[in-house]
């Protein structure tokens, strides 16, 4: 019984021996000195970066919610900090849109294949 406590003790030595800090390794770190020179950053000026074009997505609907292919020039305001921006051109992107259609084989009476095509007709016009 006694070789065992010893044997516990040893190991539980040996576990806190190498799980602590070892402070002769550790180094003091010197605090920092405030300098009286200036850092070279604040010396510089700050950097101005002059734009000429920005793009900005801009999707047109008509009254009725539909999408309006019809956009122009004139018909974009851009403001921008209380200052009106000029507009020098409007593209026109061409969206990309996947339908998945479900027309598995076995289609009930009110699902029909024809039916499933002209409701995608329906929608891309």
């Amino acid at each position: 019984m006694a070789l065992r406590r010893l044997f516990i003790f040893l190991i539980a030595l040996a576990f806190i021996l190498i799980a602590s800090p070892r402070p002769q390794a550790q180094q003091t770190r010197p605090t920092p000195t405030s300098s009286t020179q200036e850092s070279p950053r604040d010396d510089q000026d700050p950097i101005k970066v002059f734009t000429e074009e920005v793009r900005l997505p801009i999707v047109a609907f008509d009254d009725y919610g539909y999408f309006d292919p019809t956009l122009e020039l004139n018909d974009v305001l851009v403001i921008e900090d209380g200052v009106q921006q000029e507009v020098r051109s409007i593209r026109h992107i061409p969206a990309s849109v996947l339908f998945v259609l479900d027309v598995d084989s076995q289609i009930t009476i009110g699902k029909r294949t024809e039916t499933t095509r002209a409701i995608a007709l329906r929608l891309l016009s």
